[in-house]
């Protein structure tokens, strides 16, 4: 969008868009989102015209991130942003015009948070226009000087008052020399109102030539026939800094043009000047042919007002002569109920007088009153006329109306994340797959065949782990390899201990027997201490998936009822039609939500398939990690104590916890115990000085802390759900630390919602955190000499 674009706008009728092609951008333009600020030059400029209200000094950390542009530093909105109270808190907005009567300010602000944390801060995108019907289409010799032109196209269905994204470019100065008029494109400028100097002028412009979003690709629709805005400009300051965004005036459909008016002083090149000339001397043409006509409509005029007048007149003997009529059949009501005395001479109040001379009376002295009367009559009847009434109910019918499409919209778009995440994850169609299918398998170095019903049906089995790596949603992200087997780096026992199980439970169910895997578990590990040791496995392949109860489906929806018993005759059916109107409503509305909560539970669904089958899949890109190999036989050591220090690092890899990860390294006696042990010091599993009691590398007090093998004590104070870090994730973690106990007087350092990457953090805090999954909190006792507090609290929140 720029001046020739603008120019082309008013030369051209706009006909039907060919909408093609993928997300474009100029080149020679930066691509920004928000506000960027020259650290040199702007941002003490910025900090000195707020210095009153030192905005700016109390945003807090992290707000604002770093960038470099053409050998320069700048500060831009670290986005997205996750601080919703203080962001909410400390955001000055006056809603713009267009919505001042719609949005109050603090909806605006909810509005702007929406987007400022959202993952997708844009929800437009850029393409060239190539259709030669679109008023802005620049022909090959153009396209050629000036490069192509650009619009900007909903990506999605954007529901009204909604923040599309921030205007993008870069704060500037009124007073630098280098944003004088002929320096810069007055097409990409926005004047920032809210640092006006006492005459009135800015002091800051929003200058989006070389700095650029999304939103900086609007079009503005004057020009372009039958269109117009769909989105208003609406500036806001956080923290002090000024920002832009455009919010959507209605609903958006998908790849629809958004379109804004910029303002007065949008339209200032030449081409627009010449045109408005051409516009301003066909009205002055069109003036002096209307001054021709006016002395024939002053006549016209004059006849037409005479009419009036008589037309009035006799509204006014109209009107007089109906109350006379209705005085007199008020009259003759009582008169009939009188003896004696005739009903032309009886009055409303029982005197006897002459008829003739009470209707000249009558006729004499109310006229005015009635005149007035039947004025006001005429008043009432526009005011409750059928078109005051339909107007009454348009904006509020309206906003019963996209209420009901923005559910619409809402469950489409859940929908289509979860569609995107699954083709990001490369899960395939699961129809594809037979319940029939034979798999092959090669799990831990043991090799087997299985059917995939017996992995993913049965009491037990369904919404588990394992059901959902052998639904058929990720056969082509399962490791394989030269016989086509699929990989699993699970402990071969286990998986027998599990299979033996489930085929156990499906020959009971033949027989009409009610059979449940986990039960025939259970009294399997009571036999046999080693099944009891795959406790790890059996809880990790069998537990549900989705733990959290299901949310309860909505209940009866209270039908909303309107009387027409107590209302007026004429007002029953249409009563009655609101009444069923709104039944109608608030069932579809029930309807919808229950579609939302439906749709974001697959979602959620899915995001707990994913998280749990990851670790068992091959990388989207690179080779497959093949994590076996052929050796020669190991013939001085018992085959049994190598497959449990396989499955002891196996457990590591996925992040069991301490206690499944000794339950492993321990024997049945004491004496397999003290055997055992040796050769878990000569594997390196354990160091040579730790192999006592339990074989393993870790000791366990009276108090419940684990001793690691540097000394470092722990306990598991909440036991975590979600992932495992690596050494290259950043990770976010409160840590609290005291000097005379947990929770003491004396506390050395306290913090909260720190992100750091593991590989940086100190090696106990390394080895802490990276058998952690996120929710877990642990209690570390450190040994005397290490350079911090000896009590330390940590607790992961999350993997960044």
């Amino acid at each position: 969008m720029d001046g020739t674009e603008a120019a082309a706008a008013a030369a051209a009728a706009l006909v039907t868009i060919d909408v093609s092609g993928t997300d474009e951008w100029p080149s020679g333009v930066e691509r920004v989102q928000g506000t960027v600020i020259d650290t040199e030059r702007t941002w003490p400029q910025l900090k000195k015209a707020i210095a009153n209200k030192g905005a700016v000094g109390e945003a807090p950390p992290g707000l604002l991130e770093d960038k470099y542009y053409d050998g320069k530093d700048y500060l831009c909105l670290s986005l997205p942003v996750k601080q919703r109270e203080e962001v909410v808190k400390n955001t000055t907005v006056i809603v713009a015009e267009e919505l001042a009567r719609k949005v109050t300010e603090e909806k605006m602000k909810i509005i702007i948070y929406d987007m400022l944390s959202r993952e997708d801060t844009e929800l437009t995108e850029t393409q060239e226009i190539m259709d030669s019907s679109h008023p802005l289409y620049r022909s090959a010799s153009e396209r050629e000087r000036d490069g192509y032109a650009y619009m900007a196209l909903a990506k999605d269905v954007i529901p009204r008052h909604t923040a599309i994204g921030l205007y993008g470019g870069r704060l500037v100065a009124t007073t630098d020399r280098r944003c004088k008029p002929e320096n810069y494109n007055r097409f990409y400028i926005y004047g920032v109102d809210a640092y006006q100097t006492k005459k009135g002028n800015n002091i800051f412009h929003l200058d989006g030539f070389r700095f650029r979003s999304a939103a900086g690709q609007d079009d503005d629709p004057r020009g372009m026939t039958g269109k117009s805005a769909n989105v208003v400009a609406q500036p806001f300051e956080l923290f002090g800094v000024p920002f832009i965004c455009h919010i959507s005036l209605r609903a958006i459909n998908k790849d629809e043009e958004v379109l804004v008016d910029y303002g007065r002083d949008y339209f200032t090149s030449d081409d627009w000047r010449a045109q408005e000339k051409k516009q301003s001397q066909q009205a002055m043409e069109e003036l002096r042919r209307l001054r021709d006509r006016q002395p024939l409509l002053s006549d016209v005029k004059e006849e037409a007002d005479a009419l009036k007048e008589g037309m009035a007149k006799k509204d006014e003997e109209i009107a007089a002569l109906k109350q006379e009529v209705e005085q007199l059949a008020q009259v003759q009501c009582p008169a009939k109920r009188s003896r004696g005395v005739g009903t032309e001479n009886v009055l409303p109040d029982g005197d006897a007088t002459s008829s003739k001379k009470r209707r000249q009376d009558q006729h004499n002295g109310p006229a005015a009153p009635a005149a007035a009367a039947a004025s006001k009559g005429d008043n009432i009847y526009e005011e409750f006329s059928a078109q005051a009434i339909f107007n009454e109910l348009h904006m509020p019918v309206t906003a019963i109306s996209d209420a009901i499409t923005q559910l619409h919209a809402r469950i489409r778009q859940a929908d289509d994340d979860a569609q995107r995440e699954r083709q990001k994850h490369g899960a395939s169609d699961p129809s594809a797959a037979s319940p029939d299918d034979i798999l092959l398998l090669n799990v831990g170095g043991s090799e087997w065949r299985v059917k995939r019903n017996h992995m993913t049906q049965g009491e037990g089995v369904e919404g588990t782990l394992l059901a959902a790596l052998f639904s058929g949603c990720w056969d082509g992200r399962l490791v394989s390899h030269d016989k086509q087997r699929v990989f699993l780096d699970i402990c071969p026992e286990a998986f027998k201990t599990i299979h033996t199980a489930i085929l156990n439970a499906a020959t009971l169910r033949q027989t009409g027997n009610a059979a449940s895997v986990a039960t025939l578990l259970d009294e399997a590990s009571k036999q046999n201490s080693y099944t009891g040791s795959h406790g790890f496995w059996i809880k990790l392949l069998l537990s549900p998936l989705d733990k959290a109860a299901s949310a309860a489906p909505p209940g009866g929806v209270a039908e909303p009822r309107l009387s027409a018993t107590d209302s007026p005759a004429a007002m029953g059916d249409a009563v009655r039609t609101l009444e069923a109107i709104m039944k109608a409503i608030v069932k579809e509305k029930a309807r919808l939500e229950g579609q939302l909560l439906a749709a974001q539970g697959r979602r959620d669904k899915l995001d707990k398939e994913i998280q749990a089958v990851m670790p068992f899949l091959a990388p989207l890109s690179g080779g497959d990690a093949i994590r076996w190999s052929r050796t020669r036989a190991v013939e001085v050591v018992q085959p049994d104590h190598i497959c449990r220090m396989v499955d002891y690092y196996r457990r590591k890899r996925l992040g069991a916890s301490a206690a499944d990860m000794a339950a492993v390294l321990k024997m049945a006696n004491s004496t397999e115990q003290a055997a055992f042990d040796i050769n878990t010091a000569m594997y390196g599993v354990v160091k040579p000085d730790t192999h006592t009691t339990h074989g393993a590398q870790q000791t366990s007090d009276i108090d419940g802390f684990i001793e690691m093998p540097s000394g470092v004590r722990y306990r598991i104070v909440t036991e975590g759900t979600g992932r495992v870090p690596t050494l290259n994730d950043r990770v976010k973690t409160d840590t609290i630390a005291w000097s005379d106990g947990f929770d003491g007087r004396k506390k050395a350092f306290d913090y909260r919602g720190e992100v750091r990457r593991v590989s940086d953090l100190a090696e106990w805090w390394r080895k802490a955190v990276l058998p952690m999954r996120e929710g877990e909190v642990r209690q570390i006792k450190l040994p005397r000499g290490y350079p911090y507090p000896r009590y330390v609290e940590l607790r992961l929140i999350s993997i960044e």
